[in-house]
């Protein structure tokens, strides 16, 4: 996963300082076709890594060049915090599930009561430690 970050990052530097910011397609809407598979691809990312949305999806929505610097990091910021809200509404949900079946059966739910807890703290974007 670091080796696709470096990769990245290192595409986005040597493009914007050599070629400074491309201003042929600023401000075309970003297509579907290209949004599609950087959102599975960063969501891949970060689901297997951790943290890769942001990294993964600010320098390729950069380098497409569709959009400015400010708005892609706005709404890369905007769709993590979003992201995060959806975490911590399910995790909510699941650990009102788990009271609701701890009144019927103690012993089965236990065992998991310790990763909701984290899950909760993760979505969050606490730390578990």
């Amino acid at each position: 996963m670091s080796i696709i970050l470096l990769v990245l990052g290192a595409y986005v530097l040597i493009r914007f300082t050599a070629f400074g910011l491309p201003r042929g397609n600023l401000g075309k809407p970003l297509r579907k076709r290209f949004l599609g598979p950087l959102g599975l691809v960063a969501g891949f990312v970060d689901a297997t890594g951790g943290g890769g949305w942001g990294p993964v999806g600010t320098p390729a929505i950069l380098a497409s060049g569709r959009l400015a610097p400010r708005k892609v990091i706005g709404s890369i910021d905007a769709s993590e915090f979003l992201v995060a809200i959806a975490a911590i509404w399910a995790a909510a949900v699941a650990y009102s599930l788990r009271e609701y079946r701890r009144d019927r059966d103690n012993e089965s739910v236990e065992a998991i009561e310790g990763l909701e807890r984290g899950s909760f703290a993760e979505g969050a974007g606490g730390s578990t430690r």
